[in-house]
């Protein structure tokens, strides 16, 4: 308004001056006609085709700088009311904090209109809050919002800043934090614990902490409460104040709790407490509590549904159940116990033979004929004949092995339908599906008979007897020797003063005579004299020079094969000459 009241100010100034300035035109033309009045009429004709000339050419200046004039103060005033954005001058932001630490964001933000601004933030880890400010003054003001937040983990955030005027026109800036892990935190202590707005089904489990941390809740309807299974709620914010409502309570039962919150200092849990949920208002109609069973199952399959319900008075309950395919089952259940109220379970099945949704519904009634009715639906699909065998992608065995049982280094199968079977064989002709030896887990290792080059084949099938085609692969099996060589065929021969032993063995081995004129041979120690050939031969003949004549010798035959199996002989003996 400021702007265009200056606008309009200045366009009067125009046009006054624009007058003024033809007034002054006037006199001056007035004085040149005068001036001219002796001169010949050609003369007076060219000074008065000037003068018109120089009218008309203030008369253009003026019409047509009016118009100019005209035209952009209309655009001023248009432009005065089309609808702008906000304008978010600047962000104050910390640019480190430690987890837990609450962290100060301040917006400076203004609307040209100068009406209500709104805020949003997003935090960048899932949490957003919203609020609005309104603005008074005349002039353009530029408005400050005040931000406050805790992140709980540690890592790096970028926050969003979303500033809405009346129109709905949006600015956006973000900027990031970097959060840190927290230090010198204590794990938190809890106080004021307390159960609140206790109902039949549903309770509120209150308490504080010294310091924010999250909220977890153990419950049970047995004592003690084993905080090592899943915690039956919890929240991840970090807070002060908690507060968490459990459902899907029993009526008139007694319940334990223990309740916890953690941060990154620890984790701390109450001591166990109780309390007992409201008894439902009296109804003797039966209650069906819950009903469980597959949603989706094929033609042909059965479909088994579990009923819990029970009578307020505990009397015996009657169930009917309408599978929704004109096939209705009856059923009488009696109830024993008296106190406290017993919730009984039915189970019934049904073999659906058409393709459709059905809706099952389980009526419960008790010796009233007071009913209570409890639905679900249940969608029959049509059985897919599966023809498709499994298909082995890799089959490996470690190339070589010292032993009869291999390793199965890697078998991998797939099919659309599970893989229900695993067989390895010696032979490339298919197993049949009634065959032993299949496996309904991969196998990890195969014991061969013998040694040698061999080769396995990998099976698979799935449930409806598709066997796929076979993966191979080939295994060279040695076998380590642990037998030793076998010695046979001793001879002596005496020439001389020199002896000649000869022997066979079942396999290349080597060479050695150990002898001595005393008796035993000891082949163990070093003084022992003997004579050796390290060749591995099977046929063996060494001679032993310069002995003593028509002495008695005794001597003892070693032979080691190429795996150092030692065979030795017995004791035996010769005289030389």
């Amino acid at each position: 308004m400021i702007l265009f009241n200056c606008m309009k100010n200045y366009k009067s100034s125009i046009t006054g001056s624009l007058v003024a300035l033809l007034i002054l035109i006037s006199p001056i033309s007035i004085f040149a006609e005068s001036n001219n009045k002796n001169s010949n009429e050609n003369k007076m004709e060219q000074v008065q085709k000037k003068n018109q000339n120089k009218e008309q050419r203030g008369n253009f200046f003026k019409n047509g700088f009016a118009n100019w004039f005209n035209k952009r103060i209309n655009k001023v005033q248009i432009n005065t009311n089309t609808n702008l954005t906000p304008s978010i001058e600047g962000v104050t932001a910390p640019t480190v904090l430690k987890a837990g630490e609450v962290g100060t964001w301040i917006v400076k933000a203004s609307d040209p209109k100068n009406g209500s601004l709104s805020y949003a933030v997003d935090w960048g880890d899932k949490n957003i809050v919203s609020k609005t400010l309104s603005l008074l003054s005349t002039q353009t003001f530029v408005q400050t919002g005040t931000f406050t937040h805790t992140y709980g983990d540690k890592g790096e955030y970028r926050i969003m800043f979303t500033v809405s005027n009346e129109a709905g026109l949006k600015t956006v800036s973000s900027v990031t934090v970097h959060v840190t892990e927290s230090q010198n935190v204590t794990a938190p202590v809890l106080s004021n614990i307390n159960v609140t707005d206790v109902k039949s089904h549903k309770a509120t489990l209150n308490w504080t902490t010294d310091v924010k941390s999250n909220t977890m809740v153990w419950i049970s309807k047995t004592s003690p409460v084993d905080t090592n299974l899943n915690n039956y709620n919890s929240r991840k914010a970090l807070v002060l104040n908690h507060k968490i409502e459990v459902k899907n309570l029993e009526a008139n039962t007694k319940y334990y709790v223990i309740v916890g919150s953690m941060n990154t200092a620890g984790t701390t849990k109450s001591s166990e407490t109780s309390f007992t949920t409201l008894p439902v208002a009296y109804s003797s109609n039966p209650v069906i509590t819950s009903l469980s069973g597959p949603t989706t199952i094929k033609t042909g399959e059965t479909a088994t549904v579990t009923v819990n319900a029970y009578n307020p008075n505990n009397e015996a309950l009657s169930y009917s159940v309408n599978w929704g395919d004109v096939s209705v089952i009856n059923r009488n259940v009696l109830l024993e116990v008296k106190e406290p109220i017993f919730v009984q379970t039915a189970t019934f099945s049904h073999v659906y033979s058409t393709v459709g949704t059905y809706t099952a519904t389980f009526t419960a009634e008790n010796s009233k004929g007071e009913k209570t009715s409890s639905s679900m639906k249940i969608e029959v699909t049509p059985v897919v004949l599966d023809t498709t065998a499994p298909t082995i992608s890799a089959f490996v065995i470690p190339e070589t092995a010292t032993t009869l049982a291999v390793n199965i280094t890697t078998l991998t199968a797939n099919d659309a339908n599970g893989v229900t079977g695993y067989k390895i064989t010696e032979t490339a002709t298919a197993p049949l599906i009634g065959d032993t030896g299949w496996s309904s887990t991969v196998p990890t290792v195969y014991t061969f008979a013998t040694a040698g080059s061999k080769t396995l084949y990998a099976w698979t099938k799935d449930a409806a007897g598709n066997v796929s085609t076979s993966l191979n692969d080939s295994v060279v099996i040695t076998l380590a020797d642990t037998t030793a060589p076998i010695i046979s065929g001793i001879t002596t021969t005496i020439t001389g003063l020199n002896a000649t032993v000869t022997w066979t063995t079942n396999e290349p081995a080597t060479s050695n005579v150990f002898y001595s004129t005393g008796t035993p041979v000891d082949i163990n120690n070093t003084a022992t004299t003997r004579v050796s050939d390290g060749t591995l031969v099977t046929n063996h003949s060494l001679s032993i020079p310069s002995l003593t004549s028509s002495t008695l010798y005794h001597f003892i035959i070693k032979s080691l094969d190429s795996s150092n199996n030692i065979a030795t002989s017995s004791e035996s003996t010769f005289t030389t000459n």
